[in-house]
């Protein structure tokens, strides 16, 4: 058995990503897979480094603009704490590889990834991070304190797995690396628990529109609220899986606060909505598209970070730009309108699916590396 030590991250689509990896590799005969969240066994020097270290400035005026560098703090203490856990990890067990989702997490187990095989798993690179239209100039430099730690992780893994090429050309152009280091693998989906789901053509009942975005503002959540309840409020129901606390009071718009992915709840809302839209503002990737095509649901989104990788205009979808009010209430309007063509573009949601978000598919692509890394 090759025995794969992997320190994972455990916030939002990262967590998503690494217990569907989890999950397709615990019945596996070859691999024997040792997952751990970063933070797992911190020990008690480690939690107390990580509230004080995490501790945010109570001014709100130096907190805001980051003169506290509590972003690049959290970073460091995410990295020192992984590499803590590596460390006890490695004197129990021999390992044969180490996996890191993301990078962030191996940047304080240099030494081990030096003696090492190491796999980086990565949704985008801290350079793109840093361009995220949202931030304003004097957090971006922010980032600009971690660059060597992520170019030495990037520098000694053995190789890189970007989830989309946006990322990959990152990795290449910016950081200096070697195409034949990278594969391009997308995060997969069971799609067994995905059922098929056939929508009725009916121009008759309320459409429901569904919207999944925990950090609602750059998610473009108030966007999609005022389009909705400006055009659309009598005409569907809108439902919001977000814990952002929202103060709206309208029949037609229904929030679903603490639902989890891969829960009943969860299945249940995309299995009975009929498109998806999430007018985000920057994302690396979008595993919520996906999720939602595997439904059968059109989707809406944005042509930021990945996301015009997993939307084919007018085929599965709707790309627009970012914050264009007119162009987001057009394409709703289509979806809204026209049953036929929600159906039509549900099906093909459902085929970009199953042509590229099969997990089993996807991560043989990756036992394919693992292998590969060992005998080098």
């Amino acid at each position: 058995m090759i025995k794969i030590l992997a320190i994972q991250l455990d916030m939002l689509g990262s967590k998503a990503f690494s217990l569907r990896v989890r999950e397709y590799f615990k019945n596996s005969d070859k691999y024997a897979l040792y997952s751990k969240w970063f933070h797992e066994d911190r020990g008690l020097i480690g939690r107390a480094a990580h509230f004080l270290i995490a501790w945010q400035f109570p001014v709100n005026a130096i907190s805001k603009r980051h003169l506290d560098l509590r972003r690049t703090r959290v970073e460091w203490v995410y990295s020192w704490v992984a590499g803590r856990l590596v460390n006890r990890e490695v004197k129990k067990c021999s390992y044969d590889i180490l996996y890191f989702h993301t990078q962030t997490v191996s940047y304080g187990a240099i030494k081990h990834m030096k003696k090492i095989p190491s796999i980086l798993s990565i949704d985008m690179t801290l350079k793109q991070s840093a361009r995220e239209p949202q931030k304003k100039q004097h957090v971006k430099w922010t980032y600009s304190l971690s660059y060597k730690m992520e170019q030495r992780s990037f520098d000694n893994a053995k190789h890189i797995v970007a989830i989309s090429n946006w990322a990959r050309q990152s990795l290449i152009q910016e950081y200096g690396l070697p195409e034949q280091k990278i594969t391009v693998i997308p995060p997969g989906l069971n799609l067994e628990n995905f059922p098929i789901v056939e929508k009725q053509r009916d121009n008759n009942n309320l459409v429901q529109i569904l919207f999944v975005g925990g950090d609602f503002i750059r998610k473009g959540g108030d966007l999609l609220l005022e389009v909705f309840i400006e055009y659309f409020s009598e005409k569907a129901i809108l439902h919001l899986v977000t814990n952002e606390k929202l103060r709206v009071n309208h029949e037609n718009i229904i929030i679903h606060p603490d639902i989890h992915a891969d829960t009943p709840e969860w299945h249940a809302l995309y299995a009975m909505s009929d498109f998806f839209v999430l007018p985000t503002r920057f994302d690396a990737f979008g595993l919520v598209f996906a999720e939602a095509m595997a439904y059968s649901l059109p989707v809406i989104g944005t042509n930021v970070g990945a996301i015009p990788e997993i939307i084919k205009n007018g085929f599965n979808g709707f790309l627009i730009p970012p914050d264009n009010k007119k162009m987001l209430h057009e394409s709703m309007k289509k979806l809204v309108i026209d049953s036929a063509l929600r159906i039509a573009m549900g099906r093909n949601a459902r085929k970009t699916a199953e042509e590229k978000y099969d997990m089993k598919v996807n991560l043989r692509q990756l036992e394919e590396i693992m292998e590969k890394v060992t005998l080098k």
